[in-house]
């Protein structure tokens, strides 16, 4: 697998985090229900083939084999650590396999009935690229299902730095319009949006759960803050204590035509 220097970065985050995640991935697990909730309503064909983009520990995984029963899966993650750890929650699921790679350019062939992930597609450089990418890969019927973030996540963080004259390292999301857009002229897809709070008793703790699910690696080109300018952006969100940080996820569905 061929990956570039912010890659491997991000890999090795992740793989970091594999002890911490499952504990702190509050808001992952928050998109998986709904993600799942959406697969399962899905026509899928006897014995379809499924393809998960950024795994992580599995727990989506194991949740619609549990749902869905018999089918082929495949399970890719970036990070072969979470790989590893992934294919030992997952234990006996039959006509798996696994495989470390990278899912903006997927090393596999298709066809799928189905390829899904949850909250990953924000850690591709070009989202608008990869989505029709992966969806060359589905069947006749096939489907993409994904959430990721939207434009004005994390707004507080972001504009903790923009009070102090300074940059904050998250990625530019893609608003839900700019996702619909993304959509191949070879199917029908939909996106909606949900807006999700969380709240923190202080930015040390905010930190310490990016860290605990591995979510630290800046967008491309980002030049980290240095130790001092990071105190000044903590002691900004401090001011009043407590406070709450706000995500917008974006659960996208593309269903490719039938032949």
């Amino acid at each position: 697998m061929m990956i570039d220097e912010r890659k491997r970065r991000i890999a090795s985050s992740f793989g970091a985090a594999v002890e911490t995640y499952d504990l702190a991935a509050v808001l992952q697990r928050h998109a998986a229900r709904r993600l799942a909730d959406r697969i399962i309503r899905l026509r899928l064909p006897a014995g379809f083939r499924a393809l998960e983009i950024g795994a992580g520990t599995g727990w989506l995984a194991r949740r619609l084999c549990d749902r869905l029963g018999a089918g082929e899966w495949v399970i890719s993650d970036l990070s072969p650590e979470m790989l590893e750890r992934c294919r030992a929650n997952l234990g006996a699921v039959s006509n798996t396999s696994f495989r470390c790679m990278d899912g903006e350019f997927p090393d596999i062939d298709g066809p799928f009935d189905l390829i899904f992930s949850n909250l990953t597609f924000q850690w591709f450089d070009d989202i608008r690229a990869a989505v029709p990418r992966l969806a060359g890969l589905l069947a006749p019927g096939g489907s993409l299902a994904f959430t990721t973030m939207t434009r004005d996540s994390a707004r507080e963080w972001r504009r903790a730095h923009l009070r102090l004259g300074l940059q904050s390292g998250m990625a530019p999301y893609p608003s839900e319009a700019e996702l619909q857009a993304m959509w191949p002229s070879n199917g029908r897809g939909n996106v909606r949006g949900e807006k999700v709070v969380r709240r923190h008793p202080n930015s040390r703790a905010f930190v310490h759960a990016l860290k605990q699910t591995g979510a630290m690696v800046p967008a491309r080109g980002h030049r980290p803050l240095s130790p001092s300018n990071l105190r000044r952006v903590m002691r900004e969100l401090d001011v009043h204590g407590e406070f709450t940080v706000t995500y917008h996820i974006a659960y996208g569905v593309f269903t490719k035509d039938d032949a």
